[in-house]
This record gives structure tokens, C-alpha cells and sequence, in this order.
């Protein structure tokens, strides 16, 4: 990779938030330019550091500073995911869902020690359920057998792990066409507001001032200290409020 890299003769490199040994490497490749936030070790690699991440202020935030140096300012910054021309993935997904509305559920994250109990998610289903969405739980194997095998599991909910075999691509083609996404502080949270899919995040705990959604959808936040603070209730109340018509 650093061989092709030192080939292409780049101009700038711009770093987000590299350890030293990422920013030694990309300084070993020759770019002449190298801009990154200050860190531990790092800052002798880089030709621009500037001050180090602020982990109270957004992330987004925090990476568009790296276009400073560049003359390049945005004060308002999203993040955006198009799949409009994935076109053979649309086509699939839409053939699997046909017109039907629904909702996709990830009620899972890094840490199982921060996730909102599944008897609470299987409720917020059955509520969704009963105003005529359909469900898709999002997971990986693993995490969805433990839904699978619940005896209250509703035949008619869809799990993406039998739906799409592997790649997130056309998971993240389904997220797209859902009516409303509800989720955990993770990486299918972001692709869901990334993609401007009105969507709940789910904070048990995080950082919600720095990892909020940050696209261009609507969204709402559940924070609290402890998973066992939120209730099935609560999820629904920031769902219905994105359900309500404008």
C-alpha cells in the first residue's frame, strides 16, 4: 500500500485522528503535505497539527477542522451516503419488500452491557407491528439467533442475516428504503442518517453530544446513564414523533 501510495504522488495527506505510527508511514510515502490533530508521538510526522480532538464537540466537527489549513471552512458539516446508482442492489431490495413500509431495528451495539434488553425492543416490534409496519432486525448471526429463538419471535419479522448473506452493501440498500430506523450508538445508526432515513439513536450510555446522528435526516436521541433506564415506552415516544405527520 505505501508503495502505491509514494507512486501516486499525492499532494496532501489529511489524517484523521492517526496514531504516530500512521502518520510515520504516510510521512515515509513523501506526500509533502501532511495535516492531522495533534496526538501523542505523532506530531513530528506531520507538517500541520493542529490542536488536539475536543471529545466534547462532534466528530464531524472535529475532521472538517482538518481542512483549515486548506482554506476550507464549514461550519454546519453532515455526512451523506448515495446509493442511487447502486442500481442491480435497489432493484434486489426493492423485489424483496416490494411497496410495503417498514422499520429497521438494531437493537445491538460493541458492548452488550449498554444495550437496551431485547424483551424491550421486542415490544417496540410488536407496537410497530400493529400500525402496519413491517419489521427488519438488523444483526449480524449470532445476535439475531437470540431473537430467532425467542418464544414470543413473530413469524412475519425479517432478519438481514437470511435476507442478505454477507456485505453490508445491501444492508445498507435496505436501511435505505426503511421508513424509520431505531438503533444503538453504531456504525448502522450513522449509515441510516447518512442515507437521511429519519432515525432514534440510542445512547445507553455514549457520548450523544459528540456522536450524534450527523446527516442530513431527521433524527431523535434517547441518552441515559444505564440500558436499564429505558423502556420500550420511551423508544416508541421518539418513534412516533418521527412517524407523525409534517
Amino acid at each position: 500500500m505505501a508503495a502505491a501510495i509514494r507512486s501516486a504522488r499525492f499532494d496532501t495527506a489529511i489524517l484523521c485522528f492517526a496514531p504516530w505510527r500512521t502518520a510515520a508511514a504516510v510521512a515515509a510515502t513523501g506526500i509533502p503535505v501532511r495535516i492531522g490533530l495533534g496526538r501523542r508521538r505523532n506530531q513530528r510526522w506531520l507538517t500541520a497539527a493542529l490542536p488536539a480532538e475536543n471529545r466534547r464537540k462532534p466528530v464531524l466537527e472535529e475532521v472538517v477542522r482538518l481542512l483549515q489549513p486548506l482554506g476550507i471552512r464549514n461550519a454546519a458539516p453532515r455526512y451523506q451516503l448515495d446509493v442511487s446508482r447502486l442500481t442491480n442492489d435497489l432493484s434486489m431490495v426493492a423485489n424483496l419488500f416490494g411497496n410495503e413500509d417498514y422499520v429497521a431495528l438494531h437493537p445491538f451495539a460493541g458492548s452488550a452491557d449498554r444495550c437496551v434488553s431485547l424483551d424491550e425492543w421486542v415490544i417496540v416490534a410488536a407496537e410497530l407491528s400493529s400500525i402496519g409496519l413491517s419489521v427488519l432486525w438488523i444483526g449480524t448471526t449470532s445476535e439475531l439467533e437470540r431473537l430467532r429463538h425467542r418464544a414470543d419471535a413473530r413469524q412475519d419479522w425479517r432478519y438481514s442475516d437470511t435476507l442478505f448473506e454477507s456485505g453490508l452493501t445491501l444492508i445498507s440498500v435496505a436501511i435505505s428504503r426503511a421508513k424509520l430506523f431505531i438503533g444503538h450508538d453504531s456504525g448502522p445508526m450513522h449509515i441510516a442518517a447518512a442515507l437521511g432515513v429519519p432515525t432514534v439513536g440510542v445512547f445507553a450510555p455514549g457520548e450523544p453530544e459528540r456522536t450524534f446522528p450527523q446527516g442530513n435526516g431527521e433524527w431523535r436521541l434517547i441518552s441515559r446513564a444505564s440500558p436499564f433506564d429505558i423502556a420500550a415506552q420511551d423508544i416508541l415516544e421518539e418513534a412516533r414523533a418521527l412517524l407523525a405527520p409534517a
